[in-house]
């Protein structure tokens, strides 16, 4: 688990750099969000890097958490998180399993 962190109103962020982490047969990542829009959240291990898995986060007044399959051979990487969509979040953490 990383966090607990607390970003407030994520509106226009291009990518949130992470590092670094040791991934051993990486399986899914999670994000424990609230806020008022229909998001995505693309996860990446370089900045210009290709999506490895995306968060679809759905509009809520409570913490709410969001799964995505993702495969990542054993290695350390950094991982971007970069917000898509026009309306505010929060992101309380993420989870690796």
């Amino acid at each position: 688990r990383v966090g607990p962190f607390f970003f407030v109103k994520i509106r226009f962020c291009k990518n949130a750099p992470y590092k670094y982490f040791y991934f051993n047969d990486l399986k899914s990542i999670a994000v424990t969000t609230r806020g008022n829009g229909n998001v995505k959240i693309e996860v990446k291990l370089k900045e210009d890097g290709e999506v490895i898995a995306e968060l679809r986060v759905s509009p809520s007044e409570d913490w709410q958490t969001t799964s995505s399959e993702i495969a990542v051979e054993n290695r350390i990487s950094a991982v971007y998180l970069r917000y898509v969509g026009s309306e505010k979040i929060d992101i309380l953490d993420f989870t690796f399993e």
